[in-house]
């Protein structure tokens, strides 16, 4: 499966290029001011250290003791490993994690679960932020380019089919819950997976905890903002709006459990995104593709030189049970 979505977000990718001038393409591509990409280096490693904190907050509150440097390599670890399966460094870096510190899997696991709600509830804010920027115009595009199109063929639909998609879903989520249920019984570390989760409700008092996290998003926009003083496109640099936007549409993209950090999900939703702003076709193909190209080459060395320190330096003896 993890194969064919990347086989699938690199032919998109392909495809996507293959229909715009090449030589136009590869032109602005060259004229790229890339001098930038220091700066956008120095806001990755400092947004890195700041999740790198914010885990190593959860860990604490949930018993593991470790430092942030140990904190830092295993989630860096994750993201290499994230590279060519998909999410599976989630689970990876917790792996690694419990091999250094003898930190418990459930617990590590469920401060991985917080981390990830609370993701996902800053990109549901600046998506509604964005969206609100760009009300009309992406009112405009989902009324004319995909809602019009697909209430046509929905119409269209045979009411049988209907009766056999609700019964299709009800005997999905009944087969997955007793699925569920079944191995719920197996897993010894299910109260641990609770513990971890229970952190961020006994930090959520702690300012630290959502400093980190504002930090981290904060962070995160001028990992794209700072790309568009590079960019060869006027006027792109006055547009701090249309950055939130291809965070929070490119952030949809990179959720999805693809191969390659998101390839071609990410590019095709923040090129939409880009298209929002007003910027031409082959510029909205460029921007992806510089901002998604640059932080791959961060992930893959710095998530490799994570993963190498984690396994030269050796696992920890585990605490005393």
């Amino acid at each position: 499966m993890r194969v064919l979505l990347f086989l699938g977000g690199l032919s998109l990718v392909v495809w996507v290029v293959s229909r715009q001038d090449i030589p136009k393409l590869l032109q602005q591509v060259v004229s790229v001011q890339w001098g930038w990409y220091i700066v956008v280096l120095g806001w990755t490693l400092i947004c890195h250290w700041m999740r790198a904190l914010r885990w190593k907050m959860l860990l604490n509150e949930g018993g593991a003791e470790l430092n942030t440097l140990t904190s830092y390599h295993c989630l860096m670890s994750g993201y290499f490993i994230n590279f060519p399966t998909g999410k599976l460094g989630e689970a990876a870096r917790c792996i690694f994690l419990n091999r250094k510190t003898g930190a418990e899997m459930g617990m590590s696991l469920g401060t991985v679960l917080v981390e990830r709600v609370l993701d996902v509830l800053c990109l549901i804010t600046v998506l509604l932020i964005s969206y609100l920027m760009y009300f009309r115009e992406i009112y405009q595009f989902v009324l004319e380019k995909m809602w019009d199109p697909l209430w046509s063929v929905l119409s269209s639909m045979p009411w049988w089919i209907w009766v056999l998609v609700v019964l299709s879903s009800l005997v999905f989520v009944v087969v997955f819950y007793l699925i569920l249920k079944r191995r719920s019984k197996k897993i010894t570390w299910l109260s641990g997976l609770g513990r971890g989760m229970q952190t961020v409700w006994n930090l959520r008092f702690n300012t630290w905890l959502w400093v980190y996290t504002l930090a981290i998003w904060v962070l995160y926009f001028l990992m794209t903002y700072t790309w568009f003083f590079g960019m060869n496109v006027p006027g792109l640099g006055a547009k701090p709006g249309l950055a939130l936007l291809v965070i929070g549409l490119g952030g949809i993209g990179r959720s999805l459990p693809v191969p390659g950090h998101g390839l071609g999900s990410y590019h095709f939703f923040a090129m939409s995104a880009l298209l929002f702003g007003g910027v031409s076709s082959t510029e909205a193909v460029m921007i992806p593709i510089v901002i998604h190209g640059g932080q791959t080459v961060f992930y893959l060395v710095a998530g490799s030189l994570s993963f190498l320190w984690v396994i030269a330096s050796g696992a920890q003896k585990k605490p005393a049970q």
